[in-house]
């Protein structure tokens, strides 16, 4: 994919998602990210003989904060609605089964020129939160949806170059 540095101003970060089992092979553009990729680890403490000693716990993730614009199929949006039905269904009021929720999918940033930079595989990805922001005005004209996705990512690793 390349990018026109002259092209979208609103965009602060040369990013795509892509998820094909929820958007069909598209890839998304992405508005902005926030907390991209905050490992922590639990601090856990082992008794060595007379003295405490501080060791590794569990390792932590914190959700990931993804604002997408639909500029490329409007069915996005419905299909961002239908991954977060499977997490929890609405109409159902039922939580569903995580191998029916959890996806892969991968994060892309690039230079300012459409360089690659790095990508992240990401896996047991799933929608916490989602929001539609837009302003359903008659003066709104053109104006793209923003979607904003509250992922939850079991794994996300630095794919290798090449």
């Amino acid at each position: 994919m390349t990018f026109d540095v002259n092209g979208d101003v609103r965009r602060q970060n040369l990013f795509t998602f892509e998820c094909p089992e929820v958007f069909h092979d598209l890839e998304m553009a992405v508005l902005s990210v926030s907390g991209l990729f905050n490992y922590s680890s639990t601090v856990e403490e082992l008794n060595a003989g007379n003295r405490p000693e501080k060791v590794a716990g569990k390792q932590q993730l914190q959700s990931m904060t993804l604002i997408l614009l639909d500029t490329v199929d409007k069915d996005a949006v419905k299909q961002a609605y239908d991954w977060y039905n499977k997490v929890y269904n609405i109409e159902g009021n039922f939580v569903g089964y995580p191998d029916e929720y959890k996806k892969s999918a991968t994060l892309n940033q690039f230079e300012m020129n459409g360089d690659p930079v790095r990508t992240w595989d990401l896996t047991g990805v799933w929608p916490s939160a989602i929001n539609l922001s837009t302003d359903f005005t008659y003066e709104s004209e053109g104006e793209f949806v923003q979607l904003s996705l509250t992922l939850e990512v079991d794994k996300a690793t630095i794919a290798p170059k090449g």
